[in-house]
C-alpha cells in the first residue's frame, strides 16, 4: 500500500529513516554489510554472503550510509536571511557573511550544476582547499547541487545575488 502511494524511492528513504530512528542507527552497519553484498553484481549467493560478513566496508556500503544520513532531519540544509548564509552538509555547517562572498554562479562538477562562489577580499576565515576547488569547477566553494533542492541552480544563483546584493557591502 505506502508503495502504490509513495512511490518506491520515497517508500524506501520513509523505511530507511523510520528504522534509524527507532533502533537508534544500530544497524547502520548491517546496512552497509547488505549494501556491499546486494548492490554490486555478485552473482553467486555464496559470494555475496561471504562480502556481507567481511568485517570490512566497501564503496557500496559507505555510500549508502552516507545517503541514509543525508535524509535525516538536519543534515542538509540552506539557510538564508539578511546577515548571511549557513550550507550544512552531514550535519557539518559553515556560516558566512554576504560581505564575505563574491558573487554566486553556476559551475559544472562532472554532470551536475552547482552553485558556487569565491571569497571576497575581506573575507578572513579558512580557505580550505579553495585552490582546488577554483581549479576544479571555477569557483572556491558551492553552497548546492543540481537535483537536492527544488530549484534550477540558475534561480538560485540569482535568488542568493540578490541577497547578497540587498545586504552585502557591495
Amino acid at each position: 500500500m505506502t508503495l502504490e502511494v509513495l512511490g518506491w524511492p520515497l517508500a524506501a528513504a520513509l523505511v530507511l529513516v523510520a528504522d534509524l530512528a527507532l533502533t537508534g542507527m544500530l544497524h547502520v552497519d548491517g546496512l552497509a554489510d547488505a549494501a556491499d553484498g546486494l548492490l554490486p553484481h555478485h552473482r553467486d549467493t555464496a559470494r555475496r554472503l561471504e562480502v556481507m560478513a567481511a568485517p570490512n566496508v566497501g564503496a557500496f556500503g559507505v555510500a549508502v550510509v552516507v545517503f541514509a544520513l543525508q535524509l535525516l532531519p538536519q543534515s542538509a540544509y540552506l539557510r538564508v536571511g539578511p546577515d548571511g548564509f549557513t550550507v550544512c552538509t552531514l550535519f557539518r555547517a559553515h556560516s558566512c557573511r554576504w560581505s564575505d562572498v563574491g558573487p554566486f554562479k553556476v559551475v559544472r562538477m562532472g554532470p551536475k550544476n552547482m552553485v558556487g562562489f569565491s571569497f571576497s577580499d575581506r573575507y578572513r576565515g579558512p580557505h580550505h582547499l579553495a585552490r582546488l576547488n577554483t581549479n576544479l569547477v571555477g569557483a572556491e566553494a558551492a553552497v548546492a547541487v543540481d537535483g537536492t533542492w527544488n530549484i534550477r541552480m540558475e534561480e538560485l544563483a540569482a535568488v542568493l545575488n540578490r541577497y547578497r546584493e540587498r545586504y552585502g557591502a557591495v
